[in-house]
């Protein structure tokens, strides 16, 4: 990690990461890359098509029934002028049109396909930058932790930047286990708040997990919920939600720990 990324406060992080999100975003949906792809695969389409009446041509004669009706070549008229159509002359003037436009469509398909990369490039590249200040996040968090609780999670939270920051990727159910402990056995609940933030991190790269969908105002329910000890009921209706559930796809792995009133 570079001197001005540790430098960064947690406030900057987090506008730097914002701003750079909203960049990917722009240009991952942007329309100029979906236009460009959908033009790139008729292209694609259309040399294809123009190399197989090349190879008709020289192997068989010019004998054309089967164009696609989404490609028309309205400068190309292989049959509507038969005298001609049978003529040397105007066989080679086919040929030559035929090739001159199959070297144009080559031209602009790799012009579109650099275009791509060039796009592609750059998501690259801010998706590292946003990674690389997502671990410098997740240290600083782990930084503020209390003794206690680093030694708690010491097996799923270990080293510094981002060896600490994929460390815990692989371990995320372990660090949600020991949070749901802290919660349950009301200790050290300042660490809870911070570990929250840590997996809202973690989560937010790994393809994996994702949060239960539980909301404030669900009935409680003991097969998807855990009653926190703070709770005024035994029953009735979410009030506050402590620690979220995971999920794996649409199976749930854990429960959300929840305060519970009537």
């Amino acid at each position: 990690m570079s001197n001005d990324k540790n430098n960064l406060s947690d406030k900057d992080i987090l506008e730097v990461i914002k701003r750079n999100q909203d960049d990917i975003r722009n240009i991952l949906y942007n329309d100029e890359i979906e236009r460009l792809k959908q033009e790139n695969a008729f292209l694609k389409s259309k040399l294809k098509f123009l190399k197989d009446i090349c190879l008709k041509l020289e192997n068989d004669g010019p004998i054309i029934n089967d164009e696609p009706e989404s490609i028309r070549y309205d400068n190309i008229d292989l049959q509507s002028q038969p005298d001609r159509y049978q003529s040397e002359t105007h066989y080679e003037s086919q040929m030559r049109q035929l090739r001159e436009e199959k070297e144009k469509l080559q031209s602009e398909n790799n012009r579109l396909e650099l275009q791509l990369d060039k796009y592609q490039l750059k998501i690259d590249q801010l998706t590292d930058q946003i990674e690389q200040l997502k671990s410098v996040k997740f240290e600083r968090l782990f930084n503020k932790l209390t003794s206690e609780t680093r030694e708690g999670l010491k097996n799923a939270l270990s080293g510094k930047g981002e060896r600490l920051f994929w460390k815990a990727l692989k371990n995320i159910k372990p660090i949600w286990e020991y949070t749901k402990f802290l919660i349950i056995e009301e200790k050290r609940l300042e660490d809870v708040d911070i570990l929250r933030d840590m997996m809202n991190i973690l989560i937010a790269v790994d393809d994996e997990y994702t949060w239960d969908e539980v909301k404030i105002g669900d009935r409680f329910s003991e097969i998807d919920h855990i009653k926190a000890p703070s709770s005024m009921s035994n029953s009735g209706y979410i009030t506050e939600i402590l620690l979220k559930g995971l999920k794996k796809g649409n199976k749930q792995i854990t429960k959300s720990i929840v305060k519970v009133e009537k």
